[in-house]
Order: C-alpha cells, then structure tokens, then sequence
C-alpha cells in the first residue's frame, strides 16, 4: 500500500469514523475508537517512549510492534520454514507480519459490533485492547511476560556480568 495508501485509509477511515459518530446519536465514540484502537494505541504509545527515553516524538527507531514481532516471532520461523533461502524469507517477512498484525485488528473490530451503544462497555474493552498491546510489547522488549504498568513506569535494573 506504501505511505500515501495508508495514510490515505488512515484518513479515510477517520473521516468515516467521525461521519458515523455525528449522524447517528446512539453509536457511542468509544466504538468507534474500539475499530482504531491498533493505530490509535501504535501512535500514543511511540510517542510516549520517545517521551521517556527523552528523543523526539517524531524520530523513527525501531521498537514499534509491526517490527518487534516480525524480528522475534515471524522472521525465526521462516528461516526454519525456508532452510537456506534467506531471500525468501527477506521477500516475505513484512507482508505475512502484516497479515499477523491485521487479524489481531479484527477482535476489537468485531467487539465494537457488539457494544456500539454501550458506552462503558466501549471504554472498558479501548482500555483492555490498549492494555493487551502493551503487555505484547513489553513481552517482545523484555523477552519474559511483566505488567503493563510496570513496563511504562519501571525502568529494568541491568545485571552488570563479570564483577
């Protein structure tokens, strides 16, 4: 899709989101936001980390989620799928990451049909989707399961080897 593309449906999906919200009262915004809510939580969360780590919210790196996963889940096992053939693991890497990564979008896309006018029921499931996306990452930082809270607010101690 490349950038324009997606930035393009980002702004389209938006646009539409907000459509939806403004013509129909009882379509509560969290449900809406529920469909958003891998971009939405991808955003606020880089630029939280960027924040901490006192670099510019607008600087790249390499610690967003479509990454993490495809260097620690998807690239290991095609390279044990295609022994040897690392151009076809190089070829294919992003686009079955991007596969991966879209069909976590579709359980809240799918919960948001069942809560469009349950406001509270929304809101709790942005924040457990949120939450979720967060403790994956921590997990794919870490390489061991820890609390999103803890993840955010503690930093790791480091074990220095040798002394």
């Amino acid at each position: 899709m490349g950038d324009g593309g997606s930035y393009f449906a980002g702004f389209a999906l938006a646009w539409l989101s907000v459509l939806l919200v403004e013509r129909n009262a009882n379509v509560t915004a969290f449900a809406v936001l529920l469909v958003c809510i891998h971009p939405v939580t991808e955003v606020l969360f880089s630029t939280f980390r960027r924040r901490m780590s006192r670099s510019s919210p607008g600087a790249p790196d390499a610690r967003h989620l479509h990454t993490l996963v495809m260097r620690r889940i998807v690239a290991p096992r095609l390279r044990r799928f295609y022994k040897g053939d690392l151009d076809v693991v190089f070829k294919i890497q992003n686009s079955v990451t991007g596969l991966l990564l879209a069909s976590m979008s579709l359980p809240p896309a799918l919960l948001s049909l069942l809560v469009w006018d349950r406001p509270a029921y929304a809101a709790f499931s942005c924040i457990g989707f949120a939450l979720g996306y967060i403790t994956l990452h921590a997990r794919l930082v870490r390489l061991h399961w820890c609390s999103p809270v803890t993840f955010l607010f503690v930093k790791p101690r480091r074990i220095i080897l040798g002394r």
